[in-house]
């Protein structure tokens, strides 16, 4: 059995699960796994399952595949994966795990993904420019490698991954140093495209490149204070 997550813009993780050997994706209703919109190919890639492993393959689409945020056309998978097909994003979990696990959470606890009627039904496929391309791949690489690192003290880094991050006292999922009101003093959520801070006291310090800020994008490089805390924001490789 073939287990994945399928990440679509403004909707909650779903998980989909396929019990064959090779699973097509793409906008024909005759695909394993349908995903209906124009961004993608008719029949835009398939997962080869074969003792335990998986292979993933560009069956010659329009758009063809980002995976991990690299274009490829041929791709051994692992667990933890990520590929772009068209507007969405999907996870590679694994083949033929007895209890699948997907953040920590069991996937069959997940709600499950399915196709949606559609409106707009077009024969074309919606051609992506090189900059839409690249504005997926640059998405694909912070959501899975953004992260908070110390600068003061012990380096410790915090990966924020496609979630909400509380930052503040004992308790939450970066730890800063400070007087606020209540345990958090702020909380990096990832947007779909960006990893975002936000102030959520009134209390305490919040800067981004020295600056006072209530909330901010984050890029690539940016100092933050949160309280007495410092950090830098990286992206892991």
């Amino acid at each position: 059995m073939i287990t994945l997550v399928v990440k679509e813009p403004g909707q909650n993780d779903k998980a989909f699960e396929y019990r064959g050997s090779m699973l097509v994706i793409g906008r024909s209703e005759d695909a394993g796994l349908v995903l209906p919109n124009v961004s993608v190919s008719r029949r835009h890639a398939c997962v080869k399952a074969k003792r335990g492993a998986a292979v993933l393959e560009d069956l010659f689409s329009e758009n063809g595949i980002v995976v991990n945020g690299i274009t490829a056309k041929e791709h051994e998978l692992s667990p933890g994966d990520t590929f772009q097909v068209g507007r969405y994003g999907i996870v590679f979990v694994g083949v033929d795990a007895n209890a699948p696990v997907y953040k920590g959470q069991l996937v069959d606890e997940m709600p499950r993904f399915h196709a949606r009627e559609t409106k707009a039904v077009q024969d074309a496929t919606y051609r992506f420019t090189p900059d839409m391309v690249k504005k997926f791949m640059e998405s694909s690489r912070l959501s899975k490698g953004g992260a908070l690192v110390s600068t003061q003290g012990q380096e410790t880094t915090w990966v924020l991954g496609e979630g909400a991050n509380s930052v503040g006292r004992t308790g939450t999922s970066v730890e800063a140093r400070g007087f606020f009101w209540g345990n958090q003093a702020a909380e990096v959520r990832w947007t779909g495209t960006a990893h975002h801070i936000k102030k959520l006291t009134p209390w305490g310090t919040l800067k981004v490149n020295g600056r006072k800020v209530s909330e901010r994008q984050l890029k690539e490089g940016d100092e933050l204070q949160v309280g007495r805390s410092k950090f830098r924001y990286v992206v892991k490789e």
